[in-house]
Order: C-alpha cells, then structure tokens, then sequence
C-alpha cells in the first residue's frame, strides 16, 4: 500500500525510511487495567480499524486485523460507560429534519447575512428613490445634485457622520461576502477525498483559495460573483455622498465712517468691472437702508476674513481714521478699475478692490488674505518679496495686529468694520449613478446570499468548522492516514514523496497559534501590508514633499494644523490630467480616491484569514486539554454545539470589524473628492448669494484633496491591526495535541477512533492505547468520550 505521502504527493524527492523506525509488534499485550472510564479486556475487547502499515511491522497494519476486532457494540450504552447521556445516538433523518426547522450553523449566518444585505438594499433602493423624486422637484435633470444643502459646520459634521455610516455598512456588506465565500469555498467530504487521492491537503475552517480547485463549478461561480462585486462597492460607496463647499470672493472698499451714511465720494474715480452688481452706490445704498451688514470690531473682522476660505462672509467695507493720504492704499489694493486716489478730503470712499484670490488659485506664489496685513496678494517673484517681508500675512502676521496692537491699513488705523452676513450654504451632494452601481452589485450579493440560505443549490453538506471534519473523519475514517496519529500540517506541509513516517516519539513543545499559519499566507498577509503600508506613506510622502516645498508647511506642526480630513488651498491636487468640471470629473475623481479603498478591503480580508487560522489550532487544541468537550459542528444533534460564527470568535471578529471599519473611514479622510462652489459675489444679486447651485456666477470645480494628518492615521492603525494578528500569533497553544491548524489531511489523521466513540457527546483527544500495553511500545491517541491518558515524553505513538 503507497503511504501517505505517496497517496498526497507532497513532496518530489524520495527517502529512505529512517533506520530502526519500524515496528516488529504482531500484538497489544497486556492488561488495559482499571482505569477510571474505561474497561478491561474481559468486559470487552477494545476494537480499532485497520490501519495503514505506514510504521512497517507495526500492530496498525492489515497483517493482523483480527487482534483490533471485537464484539464491541457501538449502540446503546449504558449510563455507568461514561459520557453518553442517551441510550441511543440520534439518527441523520433527525438531524436534517432539526437542522431544516432551525437554521443553525452556517445556514443560520447565511440567513443573518441575507437578511442584512436585503435589509442595505432595501436602504439603497430608498434612497435612490428619495432623493431622485428630490432633485425632480428641485428641477435639477442630472445625476449629481444637493441632497442637503445649509449651514456649513452642520453640513461637514453630517458628511462625516455619512461617511461614517458608509464605512460600517460597506464592513458590513465585505464581513457578509466574506463569511459566504468561506462557506463557499469549504469543501465537502467529496472534495476532500477527491484531493487526498491526488496527493493535496485542502483547508478546513479558513477562507481559502486552494480549495477552489476541487468545489463544483456552480460554487465556483458564486464565490466569483460574491468577489468581484465587492470590488465596485468599495471604489464608489464612499463617494456617493460628498461634501461640495462655498468659497466667497469679495469686494474690500476702505472708507471713513461718512460713506456709511450717505457721504459724497469721487465717482469719476471709482469705475465698475463688468458685470460687477456690487458698486460702491449699491453698497452704499444697503449700508444706509437694510441689515445685511454686520458691525464687528477689528478682532472679528480679522477672524472673519483671515482664512482661505470665506463661507459665511461678502463685501466689507473697512472704516478707517481719516488718511493724510489716500495714495498709500492702491500700493497693496491695486484694481485695474480705479483709479488712485490722490486727495483723501474730497472722497469719503479711498479704496476699492476685488479679492479675486480663489481658494482654486495656483498657490504657490500668493499670499492669502494679504490685504489685511497691507501686503500684495501675489508675489510674482517669490524670493524677492520674502526677503522684504519678514512674516506673510497668511502665515500668521494677521494676527500680530489683534488686540491690544492697533490694526492698521495703509497707514491709516482701523476703527471697524462693517461686513456683509451671508448664509452659509454648503452641500451635501449625491451621485445618483453611484447608488445605483452600488444598487446593482448589492442585488447580486443578495440573489446569490438568499440562494445559499434557502437550499442546498450551492453547498451541500461542506465541511465548514473544524467539528464538521473531525465529524467526518470519525464516522468514516480516511484510509490514507490511519496510524499515523501524531502527524502535524507542518509535517504535511514538508514532507516529500515516498517518505515513510514511523511511529513517532512525543516530545512536548511550546507551540504559538503563530505555527498555524502556512508561511505562504504569512508571506502574503506580510506583503499585503507592506504594499499597504508603501502606499499609505507614498501619499504621505508626497504631501508633506508639496506642502513644504510649495508653502513651507512640511513640519508637524503645519501638518497638525491642516487637521483631519480639512479642505485647505494647499491640500487640492492640481494639475492631475483629470477633468475639473461636470459629472465626467466626479465619477474619475471617485474612482481615483478610493483606490486605497480597495486595497484596505484585501488587506482586512487576508489578515482575517490568518486571525481565523489560528483560531481554529487553537479551537483544535483545546480538545486535548482538561475536559471533555462537545464537537463544534454546523448542524448540532445531541451534546454537539453549534454557533453561527464560522471560525473566527467574536472577540476577534468584532474588533477586527471595528478596526476595519476605521481604517476605511480613516482612509476616506485622506485622500477625498472636493468640490468647490466659488462666487464672485460682487457678481450677484442677493438672492443669488444665497443659492450658488443656481447661479452661472459660481465656478465649480471638482478635484482630489489630502489630509496628511488622516494619512498618518491610517498607516498607524493599518500596522496596529497586523502587529494585532502578530500579538495573537505569540498566544501559546494547549499542548499534547499535534498542530493540525487548517490542514484536513492533519485533521483526518487525528480522527481514527475505537469502535463505540460517539460524536453525539463530548469527546477529548488523548491515549486511548497506552505505549506499554502493546510489543516495542506503540500506542496511539485519538478522540474518545471516556477517560483518556495524556501523552508521556519519550513515548512512541502511531
């Protein structure tokens, strides 16, 4: 008979059997004694299967069958025989009619996970339909349109609370898949037959995709369609909501506090732009005749203005102390359409100027909100006119002139200001086209999901838990690793073809749930967060590489300052080859952004594999420590239990859920869509200023931003949740049982019972034929619902 390396081929180079390593024993002999929860060989003669003469010459092989026969009945039991508690095993009619009125196992997470994509598509579907009957009304014909639209700081809390929410339902949609494409992908006692005959072990209770090759096509093609509609969910779900914001440019006019009361001014002097609404008679008419300005101190008007985006804020007129000269004001105020003013007591007004400075503005050679300083908005030649200027006004010398120092203007002391209210109208857009990408791929999810959870279509029978395969194997054990009780998925994993494996000697030694894991998906999971990792910190790089060489922002503090997930001029990706405008630049745009998305998605994936791995050796070990224990099985019957978690325990699948669920909104912080509504307000009418989507006088540009800080962030917590699998790789394992991890061919081995076991009751794994009850002391361990031994150091065992 070919061994079992010979049966698996795991391996090309053949050995020679290690010398002295065969067994001459024809017998057990001996008295099996009276040790607690068993019985001697006059109340009945212990029964074991023929084993495979793997160990040449040893008492398990088919040389002597009849030394291991008996007339053990494997029927009803009587209570003092120990842990059966019925006097008869349940049938499989029973089972399947239980299991056919209560969902458990995996057929219940299937249902769950039914059930919660139903309930998200349903959620989907309304909201497509919502907001589509919205934005009907609202007369907007395209796909992309305000979904909320109002006060700024309410609209940006609320768009990280969407996001928030997203990312939970998208964990939410991945966790789903991913459990049904582990169920999927589980293979049946039919597959792993038909890999054992071909020499390959398959994976037991892990995602896994080894075992593809051996699953029917149908399943195939599930775990195919449950995959790849992932993939779109995770480039667009983000992006279906964004936040798009207004940036306000606005006319500055520097007066005495005359104009603000009706006082003469040069009107030869002051020209109007085209299309300009806001003149200095229409401003001067609302200052005397509405509310729509605001009084503020300087220390307001300085907090109002100084940022690099105005949302809340038009025109302002700036009342200054009557100038000796009013020349000096056109020195940083320069507009093409003034003249310069040349006596201060013939005009009340002194200055006009449009702050055109936008927030989309190639930035690398202004100086924002220069004018509250006196200092010009560009600098044409950065070098020269740093050199001049000791601190710019955008990196903090607006705020050198907040009380208790006087504020001044060209010289001329400011006394206050009188600023133009606007409300705030950011808007929380919604892409339409996106949900119903999202719509149609979630529908697959659900078809196929329901499919699972209401008939046998896709699985039948699979081998879900590690309970299931030893469930397996003790009913029908796998002739090709009979006797060889000890052998370890490492040892499957190392070994090559023809090799003969003797009896083994014991020898205890500490083994980290680390050991588990095939070094293969070690290396991958190690590579996937590398690649991660590379990514993460590449975008970083080369933020903090713009950021310092365009505005000397690069330090921490600067980059601490730019907060988490801020839009800020100096963040905005420029000149990328994407289009700026229209729905063309926000589908490209979300698709480019979420890029990292996708990749999160793979690496949450892989390293859940290998958390899920080591949860089954450990899982696998405890059945050889201390008490007996139910077997954990998809469809309980009896004392089996049952849970609708496939391998991974909750207290490992919730926070690497919860950890997912933060790095993809971490992520979604780092690298977003902006878009900006900017207004030329000396362009529009009132009402206009209140309603940018309508008006033709807002530019609207659509491009990428990043937050160097939520960079940071993210790579943090990516490494926090691999050094996590590594923290739980370092846990020991019970000792006494072989590492079988994820490998069936292990797991087979470990399941050659004695006659009369029952997998209806708790069992544990131990000696059930002492070393010295048999010639050359061999004895062999299995899984038993009586008393078993623990394995002794320096002891073989077959």
């Amino acid at each position: 008979m070919p061994t079992l390396y010979q049966n698996l081929g795991l391996g090309g180079r053949s050995r020679k059997p290690v010398p002295g390593s065969s067994i001459s024993l024809d017998t057990f002999d001996g008295d099996l004694g009276t040790r607690p929860g068993s019985f001697s060989k006059t109340e009945a003669e212990i029964s074991y299967s023929p084993l495979s003469p793997l160990i040449q010459g040893s008492p398990f092989s088919f040389d002597n069958p009849e030394a291991y026969s008996s007339g053990f009945n494997s029927g009803t039991n009587n209570k003092s025989r120990g842990w059966f508690r019925f006097g008869k095993q349940p049938s499989r009619k029973a089972n399947r009619s239980c299991s056919e009125r209560k969902p458990t196992g995996w057929k219940l997470g299937t249902t769950i996970a039914a059930g919660l994509t139903l309930i998200i598509l349903l959620g989907n579907s309304s909201l497509l339909a919502a907001f589509g009957a919205q934005l009907r009304r609202n007369g907007y014909t395209g796909n992309i349109a305000p979904a909320k639209s109002g006060d700024c700081t309410y609209i940006k809390k609320l768009g990280i609370v969407v996001h928030l929410v997203i990312n939970v339902v998208s964990t939410l949609l991945l966790g789903a898949s991913n459990y049904c494409m582990q169920t999927i992908s589980a293979p049946t006692r039919r597959d792993v037959d038909k890999a054992h005959a071909r020499g390959i072990y398959l994976d037991i209770g892990v995602p896994s995709v080894r075992n593809l090759r051996f699953i029917q096509k149908k399943r195939l093609f599930f775990w195919f369609c449950l995959g790849l509609t992932s993939i779109p969910l995770h480039l667009v779900y983000n992006s279906i909501f964004f936040v798009s914001t207004v940036n306000n440019l606005y006319p500055i006019y520097i007066a005495n506090e005359a104009f603000t009361t009706g006082a003469s001014w040069n009107k030869t002097m002051f020209k109007a732009a085209p299309g300009q609404v806001d003149t200095p008679e229409s401003i001067q008419n609302r200052l005397m005749h509405t509310d729509q300005f605001e009084k503020l101190s300087n220390d307001d008007c300085l907090n109002a203005y100084a940022k690099t985006l105005v949302e809340d804020r038009g025109a302002v007129v700036v009342v200054v102390e009557d100038p000796r000269n009013c020349s000096t004001f056109t020195d940083f105020l320069y507009n093409y359409y003034s003249d310069r003013c040349l006596n201060a007591e013939a005009t009340s007004l002194y200055a006009q100027y449009n702050y055109a400075t936008g927030f989309l503005a190639t930035t690398k050679l202004t100086n924002w909100y220069g004018w509250l300083c006196s200092q010009e908005t560009y600098y044409y030649d950065y070098q020269i006119h740093y050199q001049q200027i000791s601190k710019l006004c955008s990196d903090g010398a607006w705020k050198d002139q907040l009380s208790p120092n006087e504020w001044t203007l060209g010289g001329a002391k400011v006394k206050y200001c009188l600023s133009e209210k606007i409300a705030p109208k950011c808007h929380l857009q919604v892409a339409l086209s996106l949900i119903g990408v999202v719509i149609a791929f979630n529908a697959v999810k659900v078809i196929v999901i329901s499919i699972m959870a209401a008939s046998n279509l896709i699985n039948q029978e699979p081998l879900v838990t590690v309970g299931d395969a030893a469930v397996s194997f003790i009913q029908r054990p796998e002739p090709t690793t009979k006797g060889m009780c000890m052998l370890s998925a490492r040892e499957i994993i190392n070994s090559h073809e023809g090799e003969v494996i003797p009896a083994k000697e014991y020898q205890p030694q500490p083994m980290k749930r680390s050991a588990a894991v095939s070094w293969r998906r070690w290396i991958v999971a190690s590579l996937m967060t590398l690649t991660a990792l590379i990514v993460i910190l590449g975008l970083l790089g080369y933020a903090v590489a713009t950021l310092n060489s365009n505005y000397g922002k690069g330090d921490f503090n600067s980059l601490w300052s730019l907060g988490v997930g801020a839009l800020t001029p100096h963040t905005m990706v420029e000149s990328w080859g994407v289009p700026g405008t229209g729905e063309a630049a926000v589908i490209a745009t979300v698709l480019i952004t979420n890029m990292p998305q996708l990749l999160l998605s793979f690496l949450y994936l892989i390293l859940n594999g290998v958390v899920t791995a080591m949860s089954a050796a450990s899982e696998w070990s405890n059945y050889g420590y201390n008490l007996h224990r139910p077997l954990r099985v998809s469809f309980p019957t009896g004392g089996q239990r049952s849970t609708f978690f496939l391998q991974l325990p909750y207290r490992y699948s919730v926070p690497m859920m919860a950890l997912s669920v933060l790095m993809h909104w971490l992520i979604s912080q780092s690298f977003f869509i902006a878009q900006i509504y900017e207004m030329r307000t000396w362009r529009l009418t009132s009402d206009q200023k209140q309603n940018p989507t309508t008006t033709q006088d807002a530019d609207i540009t659509t491009t990428a931003a990043y937050s160097p800080m939520a960079i940071f962030l993210t790579a943090f917590v990516v490494a926090i949740v691999f050094m996590l699998a590594v923290v739980i790789g370092r846990l020991r394992l019970r000792e006494g049982m072989p590492l079988a991890g994820s490998c069936s061919a292990a797991i087979s081995a470990s399941c050659h019972v004695l006659e009369g076991t029952s997998i209806y009751e708790p069992v544990k794994w131990g000696v059930v034929i002492p070393p010295e009850e048999g010639k050359d002391g061999v004895g062999h361990c299995t899984f038993s619902n009586y008393h078993v031994d623990c394995l002794e150091p320096g002891k073989r065992y077959a």
